[in-house]
């Protein structure tokens, strides 16, 4: 990941990434990339397996990735998120998130609250 300037900030060392929110990031690692082409002929990756983590702006783990928080893969990958069947939603203030599983209810499989020792900014 880069920083406005374009400066590399964290290395390209995951599967997926989310973008940030309040400081913090959910990141996919070992995960097996699949290359497949949209209708519209852009090339694109898909993840399959892997655990998810959840990293801060300085590239450091808050949430270890572990099996815990594995990448499932999807059982409808036609209608279901492009990276498996389940991630992380986006960190709330406080360092509430949710693990959730895909569904058309995006349902929350666990909620965590991430340990960190100051706020990130």
């Amino acid at each position: 990941m880069t920083d406005e300037t374009g400066t590399l900030k964290i290395p390209c060392k995951y599967s997926y990434t989310e973008g940030f929110v309040n400081g913090y990031c959910p990141v996919l690692v070992e995960a097996k990339l699949e290359q497949f082409k949209e209708e519209d002929g852009s090339i694109m990756f898909d993840a399959e397996g892997g655990n998810w983590g959840i990293i801060d702006t300085k590239g450091l783990y808050v949430l270890e990735p572990s099996e815990e928080f594995e990448n499932v893969d999807s059982t409808n990958p036609e209608e279901d998120y492009y990276c498996g069947a389940r991630r992380f939603g986006p960190v709330q203030a406080g360092g509430i998130v949710d693990f959730i599983a895909v569904d058309q209810e995006d349902t929350v499989v666990k909620t965590v609250k991430i340990a960190f020792n100051t706020p990130v900014r």
